[in-house]
């Protein structure tokens, strides 16, 4: 189980959780805050859960997450009492996986995570940013083709690219911080209620593009014929992206993106 499955199970619970509330009454909105930290730290998202887990939690993430998942209440209370007798912060957590290892929530997760499948699954379209964010979480930062797309792009005598990532060092983090601007406000009001469909197709990165095409898994042709056309005339980034688009569009990838 990867960062990834930790992050969708996390997205398929309950955010009130009766116990860790009472047990932190001053803890902010654990799902959310665990959520937002999750997907801040881009590298979580390959890492082993069971290294998430035991390493990156704090004591209310851990609890919340033992009680969404179903630890009886009597360990949870335990695993508290644990907490109180802790003297420094930097102990809570550990007070608490002394309690609830990550042998006892491994099988929890792993039951969550098969329900949380089922749900996609039963999905027939993908239709605002946040939808898409979601989607494009479980897919993985590894893009060979569109590295090689860059290189080529890069050349001398081609126009220079666009400028550095503003969220992230990958395109997948990209993508992500681009998508969840749209939740927050951050690309204006009138951006809010725009449709996934809407974001993609107008996307102004070829390097985006490409990534997500080969991301989802569409065969390396069809890659070929993008790149192609993307390289055919460099003259601005909505032209590139245009001719991605003929050859990749918007109802390519939704399907694609419908069986992660």
């Amino acid at each position: 189980m990867r960062g990834v499955d930790l992050i969708a199970v996390v997205r398929s619970l309950p955010s009130r959780a009766r116990l860790t509330d009472a047990f932190f009454p001053a803890a902010a909105d654990v799902k959310e805050a665990l959520l937002r930290y999750l997907r801040q730290r881009h590298a979580l998202g390959q890492a082993l859960a069971m290294t998430i887990y035991d390493a990156e939690l704090d004591a209310p993430d851990l609890m919340w997450l033992g009680e969404q998942l179903g630890v009886a209440d009597a360990e949870l209370v335990k695993a508290h009492n644990a907490v109180k007798a802790s003297p420094r912060e930097s102990g809570q957590a550990d007070a608490v996986r002394a309690v609830i290892p990550w042998t006892r929530v491994e099988p929890l997760l792993q039951s969550a995570l098969a329900l949380a499948k089922q749900a996609r699954t039963a999905l027939t379209s993908i239709d605002t940013p946040q939808a898409l964010l979601e989607r494009i979480e479980l897919l993985s930062p590894k893009s060979p083709l569109t590295d090689a797309f860059a290189a080529r792009w890069s050349a001398p005598s081609t126009p220079p690219r666009e400028g550095a990532l503003a969220w992230s060092p990958t395109l997948h983090g990209h993508w992500l911080g681009w998508l969840a601007g749209y939740d927050r406000g951050h690309h204006g009001p009138k951006e809010a209620k725009r449709s996934a469909e809407f974001v993609y197709n107008h996307i102004l990165s070829p390097q985006m593009l490409i990534y997500l095409a080969e991301a989802v898994g569409l065969s390396s042709r069809r890659l070929e014929l993008a790149t192609t056309a993307a390289l055919a005339d460099t003259t601005s980034l909505a032209t590139m992206t245009g001719a991605i688009r003929k050859v990749v569009s918007w109802r390519t990838v939704e399907r694609a993106l419908l069986k992660h």
